[in-house]
């Protein structure tokens, strides 16, 4: 379990560049360290219809959107 995070005018000044708000900085934030601990990429430009495929192939779906 990851300790909680707090965000900070360090992480907003040094991220400034990842979003016109804070809570998008704060997402930026979340994402970049949840995809370094996990080892795992961080993929934009996907659709929605992939993400549903995506989802289908592990079970999480609880509706056929096809």
């Amino acid at each position: 379990m990851f300790p909680q995070f707090i965000p900070n005018d360090y992480l907003w000044k040094t991220h400034a560049d990842k979003g016109k708000e804070k809570w998008e900085i704060y997402a930026w934030a979340c994402r970049d360290m949840w995809s370094k601990y996990f080892n795992r990429p961080v993929i934009d430009n996907v659709t929605m219809k992939d993400k549903i495929i995506y989802e289908n192939m592990l079970g999480m779906a609880k509706t056929d959107y096809s």
